[in-house]
């Protein structure tokens, strides 16, 4: 397996669509679990809906599930790194 980091970014304010940015992030985990790395870096945000759900009232819902898109679409990452067995550090 290979033993070097790997870290590649994705940006939301890129494209501005946080579909295309979970789609990207899925792409970097299933080429990590096919290069077999152990380990990937990833530069995250915390996924506000953990601390305030959307369905609150609290907060304006944004593009109809995120309270803030670019902490969310990050957490979202946090979990999908976390699903294939990928040691996530961010």
């Amino acid at each position: 397996m290979p033993t070097a980091p790997s870290s590649s970014p994705t940006n939301l304010w890129a494209h501005g669509s946080a579909a295309k940015e979970v789609g990207e992030t899925e792409i970097l985990v299933r080429a990590a679990k096919n290069a077999g790395l152990r380990h990937v870096v990833c530069s995250t945000l915390e996924d506000t809906r953990e601390l305030l759900p959307v369905q609150d009232g609290r907060m304006p819902v944004l593009r109809e599930k995120c309270n803030v898109p670019h902490f969310d679409v990050k957490g979202e990452g946090n979990e999908l790194f976390r699903r294939p067995g990928c040691r996530l550090r961010s």
